[in-house]
């Protein structure tokens, strides 16, 4: 027995030493995921082209689509032993039952019986224990029969003796007899291959690919053999993998597409060989699965192994290159360090320190000597060992033994290389230790507390030591330490550029740098500082060094950094709960292939040969670089899994995928809820799903796990509904299409329209009937009543047209008087031979008139603009040219400001103004000019209307004496220019101030030009844009014909205001009097 205990001690010992324990993510499936009423107890699984698994248990089939199960129901009372797919179907084998699998119009699969067309005899088989796929043909393969369905007929092969289990390798088909051998398919039927006799009494359970034109042979007894030509012979292993395939009880095998083997067992789980056979890995009870009795596996398109074990089904993530460590593999507590020591990995949490032990259900077990020491906050490696920091004191590892240094609280070390020192730090201080003679060199007081990381440089002209001491609280100590010793403190804290909480130092090549919650920092000497200033009047003893944000890595400044490992090439870091690698050729994070690494908070990073170590809050992850390498990130596989409309009309099913097809539906059922799902799965995250409505959405919604779709109130018409699925590397998969087309409400049909328009015509007509009864009679009616009151019309017209008649007479008569109140033409071309007048009313009778008086040798000539226009103007002005008449031919008044004044005190009389409020402010705007006609001297005063004198540009003051005189605005054009002098800005009639009016002195020459006018002209609306003809265009209009004669200078002016308003169009009307007076001297 001791014997037998040491050869089994050794084999497993052998294989520890070449079977890594790697722990890939598994999940497991049982009745409490897929339903309480199916068995757990599976056998046979497949996968179909849309990327559904396909698990054979009692009485159906397992179908999971990534996020759900359905059942699939085959006979009642059998059990589904092996599955395969192959062109679009699911074939089944079962206890005495095979058939496949076919989808209904609504894409549900249904099961189709075969062996229910056999003849009775050939109906007795116990169970179909494989079911392949041979050249286009289906093999169901039972111990007792063989049948081969091909063409919708299906063929019978009998044993010799009976058939254990049949292989399709290479497209030929081979099956071992039961006491005879292994053997061959031909034209004749099967006979033994060459040297077949060996397996007589071996149990084949697997034929493979092996190298080029050879095979290989999985045994359950006679371990593995190779086939090559004609040739079979046992290939030699180690003794260590032949007694594991021996007590494992192998029933399986598939090769995989990386070329690796997956051998599955009834006692061992599934094997991973590599193409030497040796063992790469084992999944089993001991690394999560729930069974190690595995009935089936496949490989599915992700990479991922699937099995049937007798506890359900389990699908492992074997291309994943990261294996997990909890409390389920003997890991307790958080991780905070990790370190190699020979064969073993050591693992410190903040339960204790843990070390790998190969077999068992535990991975991992707390080392019995350490136990008690608290957490273990620290690694670190020397040529003596590793060295392990614990809340009780520093321990070492030598690979074979633990050695207590010293019981000083501890929670953080660093190896110093170039003086072989230990440095560990803690609550009870700093501790300097001799790395070979484990003597303790020197002890600080001072530097204790919290320390969080350590980092050094190293002087090599001085062999001093420059330490660097992070804190979990806040601030850094700095420690330079000579060869002999002694030392320097300092510290620093926020007030030298830290944050004010923790900060862990690491070593970064011969340099520190200081990770903390809001990027990586370094440290700015007071000589970097000296050389920037530039200033040799200040000492560098007086300059104080201080913390400034440094790009590694890239972008990460405001992120907060709990672990950092430096390589000379590759760097990595944990910035905000997920790992980076760093290209330290551009120092830029890339966490592409570990975006999916989920540790919770992530503590510590460490490496050796081709593993990475992440520990965190949620255990360890062991990371397999060289399989990073070659990992391939698949994309994933979308399918339309269910549609439902209305409450629960489930219209489709999506066991299949849904093609072109069309649906058709009602306008009541037109609330959709679509289901889509994808069987892709990477470390715990599965596929993210978009869809738009092709021409009616802008684009694809944002991106969502949740795999429901809620369409609603949409409108009749034709729909493309297009879903996509991608992975969390943003890489998207194949797209599908729902076509569907809503039928409009029965009240917006074709049928409706019909039916609407016959109904409309119906009621237009008898409408038009009723009407027309309608209408006669009231035209009978209207008709009596017509003949009554025209008559009363016809007076009531003859009555009205008297009254305008007389309104016309008097309106007219009212003109005439207007006309012989107003000077007549002949009078004022004997008193100004050169002159011009437009006056144009704008109705009969006029607001604005002009005058003009002689009185001896003056003249006195006004234009003025009375309130209104039409009959109350003309009433208005009538009364202004009697006063006139008073004033200035009887007074002989010729001061123009005086007349202005006493015409005012004449219509506030006569209109008895008091200026109160909301009383009616009649009045008068004018222009009035009194002539000397011997002098040539005149005098002006205005009343709101200003007054233009224009003189050619030879006559009077040049241009420059005009502008220094300042007395009124000027106006330069190329033949003349123009005085304008302002008018006084208050009406002849009452108002707010009455101030006396402005008598105006004006010098006048041989050949000026006077202008009094109204605002009729240049308030005139018209032109094509309808817009006032303004008072600049006026003074324009005077410059451009002024050196007309006088009198052809005021048609020309008139012209192009009769073309103003005409030019309006449709608008064309003049809107208020028109009065201009030109007068040449």
């Amino acid at each position: 027995m001791k014997k037998l205990a040491l050869f089994f001690g050794l084999a497993l010992f052998f294989i520890s030493a070449f079977a890594q324990h790697t722990r890939q993510p598994i999940s497991n499936f049982t009745p409490a995921e897929y339903g309480q009423g199916y068995s757990s107890y599976t056998h046979a699984v497949t996968e179909d082209e849309n990327g559904l698994i396909y698990v054979g248990t009692a009485f159906g089939i397992l179908q999971f689509d990534g996020t759900s199960w359905r059942f699939i129901p085959v006979k009642s009372g059998v059990h589904v032993t092996s599955l395969a797919f192959f062109n679009n179907t699911v074939y089944v084998g079962s206890q005495g039952e095979f058939g496949f699998l076919k989808a209904n119009e609504n894409g549900r699969l249904e099961y189709h019986s075969l062996s229910d067309n056999l003849s009775e005899e050939d109906k007795r088989f116990t169970e179909i224990w494989k079911v392949l796929i041979w050249n286009k043909r289906i093999v169901f393969q039972a111990e007792e029969k063989i049948f081969v369905y091909a063409n919708d007929s299906i063929s019978v092969i009998n044993p010799e003796t009976s058939f254990f289990l049949a292989y399709v390798v290479d497209d030929q088909l081979f099956v071992r007899s039961k006491n005879v051998g292994l053997m061959a398919y031909g034209e004749s039927g099967f006979s033994l291959v060459p040297n077949g006799q060996i397996f007589a009494d071996l149990r084949v359970f697997a034929i493979l690919p092996y190298k080029e034109d050879s095979k290989v042979i999985v045994t359950e007894e006679g371990g593995i053999w190779a086939w090559e030509s004609n040739h079979i012979y046992k290939i030699n292993t180690e003794k260590a993998v032949d007694s594991k395939l021996d007590n494992s009880e192998i029933i399986g095998g598939k090769m995989l597409s990386d070329g690796n083997y997956a051998l599955y067992s009834m006692k061992g789980g599934v094997l991973i060989l590599d193409k030497s056979f040796g063992i790469i890995t084992e999944y089993n009870e001991n690394t999560g699965m729930l069974s190690s009795d595995i009935k089936d596996i496949i490989e599915d398109e992700y990479g991922n192994l699937w099995a049937a074990t007798q506890m359900g089904a389990s699908r492992i993530l074997y291309t994943s290159p990261f294996s997990y460590y909890n409390q389920s593999s003997g890991l307790y507590g958080t991780v905070l360090a990790v370190g190699r020591m020979g064969n073993h990995l050591l693992v410190g949490t903040s339960v204790g320190l843990f070390i790998d032990r190969p077999l068992g259900m535990k991975v991992f077990e707390e080392v019995e000597i350490t136990k008690g020491s608290g957490s273990i906050w620290a690694m670190e490696k020397s040529p003596q060992g590793l060295w392990i920091a614990t809340d009780k004191g520093l321990w070492l590892y030598d690979g074979k033994r633990f050695t207590g240094i010293n019981h000083q609280n501890s929670s953080s070390i660093r190896y110093i290389r170039e003086l072989n020192w230990i440095i560990s730090a803690g609550y009870g201080g700093l501790q300097i230790i001799d790395a070979k003679t484990l003597r303790q060199l020197k002890s600080i007081e001072e530097v204790g507390g919290d320390i969080y990381g350590i980092a050094y440089k190293f002087d090599k002209k001085t062999r001093s030591v420059e330490i660097w001491l992070g804190s979990k609280t806040s601030g850094i100590f700095q420690l330079i330490i000579s060869p002999s010793l002694k030392y320097n403190l300092d510290f620093f804290g926020p007030e030298d550029g830290l944050p004010s909480d923790w900060v862990c130092a690491y070593q970064a090549g011969n340099d520190a740098v200081f990770a903390t919650s809001e990027g990586m920092l370094r440290f700015v000497y007071p000589e970097e500082i000296y050389s920037l200033m530039g200033d040799n009047s200040m000492s560098i003893e007086d300059i104080r060094g201080y913390f400034d944000i440094v790009d590694l890595p890239k972008y990460s400044h405001d992120k907060s950094i709990t672990a950092f490992l430096f390589g000379n090439e590759d760097s990595y870091a944990a910035l905000d709960y997920h790992v980076h690698s760093i290209s330290m050729s551009d120092s830029i994070p890339n966490s592409y292939d570990y975006v999916t690494l989920q540790m919770g908070r992530i503590n510590t990073i460490a490496k050796q040969d081709n593993e990475l170590y992440v520990g965190g809050d949620l255990g360890l992850c062991i990371v397999n670089q060289n399989k990073l390498i070659k990992t391939y990130y698949a994309k994933p596989h979308i399918l339309l899994r269910k549609v439902i409309i209305g409450q629960d009309s489930i219209i489709w099913h999506g066991d299949v995928q849904i093609g072109g097809k069309q649906f058709v539906i009602p306008f009541s059922l037109n609330t959709l809820s679509l289901d889509v799902a994808s069987t892709y799965h990477d470390n715990g995250i599965g596929a993210q799903y978009s869809w738009m409505i092709k021409d009616v959405d802008k684009g694809y919604t944002r991106w969502t796990p949740l795999g429901n779709i809620a369409l609603s109130n949409l409108r009749e018409g034709e729909y493309e509904l297009l879903m996509v699925a991608k992975n969390i590397h943003d890489e998207q998969g194949n797209e599908i299409k729902f076509n569907f087309r809503i039928l409009p409400p029965w009240y917006r049909s074709v049928w409706a329209y019909i039916l609407y328009t016959i109904i409309s015509i119906a009621l237009i007509i008898l409408i038009i009937q009723i009407n027309i009864r309608r209408l006669k009679a009231q035209n009978r009616r209207l008709e009596e009543i017509v003949r009554q009151r025209t008559k009363e019309v016809v007076e009531q017209k003859e009555r009205i047209e008297n009254i305008l008649e007389d309104i016309r007479s008097s309106i007219n008569y009212a003109q005439r008087i207007q006309q012989a109140l107003l000077p007549s033409r002949e009078l004022i071309k004997e008193y100004l031979p050169k002159h011009f007048i437009i006056f144009k009313p704008r109705d009969v009778v006029s607001g604005d008139f002009y005058w003009a008086a002689r009185i001896k040798h003056w003249i006195v000539v006004t234009v003025v603009d009375c309130t209104g226009h039409g009959v109350p103007g003309a009433f208005m002005s009538m009364l202004g040219m009697s006063f006139l008449h008073e004033i200035v031919r009887k007074e002989e008044v010729v001061n123009a400001a005086h007349v202005l004044i006493e015409l005012r005190k004449a219509v506030i009389e006569a209109l008895k103004q008091t200026g109160k409020q909301n009383e009616q402010k009649d009045g008068m705007d004018m222009s009035l000019a009194v002539i000397n006609l011997n002098s040539k001297r005149c005098c002006w005063a205005g009343a709101n209307n200003p007054l233009y004198i224009v003189r050619s540009n030879g006559n009077g003051m040049d241009k420059e004496q005009l502008e220094d005189e300042g007395r009124n605005k000027f106006f330069f054009f190329e033949n003349c220019y123009m005085q304008e002098i302002k008018a006084d800005k208050m009406p002849v009639a009452i108002h707010t101030f009455m101030d006396d009016y402005t008598n105006h002195e004006i010098e006048l020459h041989e050949g000026d030009r006077i202008y009094l006018f109204t605002d009729g002209f240049a308030d005139q609306f018209g032109g094509p844009d309808y817009r006032k003809f303004m008072a600049k265009s006026l003074r324009a209009l005077i410059a451009d014909t002024f050196n007309a004669p006088i009198a052809q200078q005021g048609s020309q002016m008139e012209q192009v205001l009769n073309e103003w308003i005409a030019s309006a169009g449709d608008r064309a009307e003049q809107i208020d009097d028109i009065t201009l007076m030109g007068i040449e001297i």
